[in-house]
């Protein structure tokens, strides 16, 4: 089955603020070289058979590229993001409107709960996990259940460079999961192991380039460029084809392959 991603297209990115960091407003993006890696990534999706549907970027919402933050698609339901930082939560709002328009039934968390889309929320196997401490709150759990069928574990972020979920843990199947130690606590990490038959660990090298945020697509696995060797073999080893694209300048936003994909459940 075909899957579908959203993209939003990167027309307006840039590093105007500071809210991770990675972050440096002083540090040039190049514009022109940011379309082409988000249009290089666009066109591995759709050659490994994925439907890809964009949203277009708007002025003054630089970070409206990373579609993953902007909430969660799922059987037929649309749940969009309260963003902790008001420079995000425009996007939210905007997304509201697409997925309305993509006929999906689109529903809004109470204010007060911070939530931050696939960014903090990820399927892996028979459940979700939520990463929160820097973005999302613990509490939007109980929130999520009402509209999540699968059961949630919580996973406490303590790492600022890793201040999404997406960026410490990746999914590859059913089994298999990119986790990055330095992104959680003990208690965090004997979670992920009581739930994953098979882990592998990243390096200071992938973590770096965020290795862990990264979107598996049947056997292939896409990844940013940079990664070490050592990560790649292990993926390969467990049967997966690795496809590494350039994410240089999403990079300076604290940003990679998953933050710019948001996947369809």
């Amino acid at each position: 089955m075909s899957r579908t991603l959203y993209m939003c297209e990167p027309t307006f990115f840039d590093v105007e603020y500071a809210i991770n960091p990675h972050m440096d407003p002083e540090v040039p993006v190049d514009k022109d070289l940011a379309m082409r890696q988000w249009e290089t990534l666009k066109n591995v999706y759709e050659e490994l058979g994925a439907e890809v549907i964009t949203m277009p970027g708007v002025k003054g919402l630089p970070d409206m590229a990373f579609s993953a933050n902007c909430g969660h698609p799922a059987n037929g339901v649309f749940l969009r993001s309260n963003f902790r930082h008001e420079v995000r939560r425009p996007e939210s709002r905007l997304a509201h409107k697409f997925f309305k328009e993509q006929g999906k039934v689109v529903f809004k968390l109470d204010e007060s709960v911070f939530f931050e889309g696939q960014g903090d929320l990820i399927r892996f196997g028979d459940r979700y996990f939520l990463g929160h401490g820097f973005r999302s709150d613990k509490e939007t759990a109980s929130h999520l259940k009402q509209l999540v069928k699968e059961p949630i574990s919580t996973l406490q972020l303590v790492n600022p460079k890793l201040y999404h979920l997406d960026t410490c843990f990746g999914p590859l199947n059913e089994d298999t999961v990119v986790v990055s130690r330095t992104a959680f606590t003990d208690q965090g990490i004997g979670s992920i192991v009581q739930y994953a038959s098979d882990i592998i660990y990243t390096n200071e090298q992938d973590d770096s380039v965020l290795g862990c945020n990264l979107v598996a697509i049947g056997d292939t696995v896409v990844l940013g460029e940079g990664i070490s060797d050592r990560l790649g073999k292990a993926i390969q080893k467990r049967g997966f084809d690795v496809r590494t694209v350039p994410m240089s300048e999403f990079l300076k936003s604290g940003g990679s392959v998953k933050c710019l994909t948001l996947e369809q459940y």
